[in-house]
């Protein structure tokens, strides 16, 4: 009836690794794109990705329960 599905080993470290230079590369992307534009972007992405941050996590609450 059901098919056996077989998942592919990750390296936990490799993952991590992934994940700190995809931040590290937005950052940067973030900092030359706020010398190029000479104006502050943090504060905007900051206000703009804690409102989606909670969306999210009241959408997976509401999942959960």
């Amino acid at each position: 009836m059901f098919n056996a599905v077989q998942s592919v080993p990750v390296d936990c470290n490799l993952v991590l690794t992934a994940r700190v230079v995809c931040a590290a590369a937005l950052g940067l992307a973030i900092v030359a794109l706020e010398a190029w534009l000479r104006v502050p972007l943090r504060p905007l992405l900051d206000g703009y990705l804690q409102e989606a941050q909670a969306r999210v996590a009241a959408f997976v609450r509401a999942l959960s329960f």
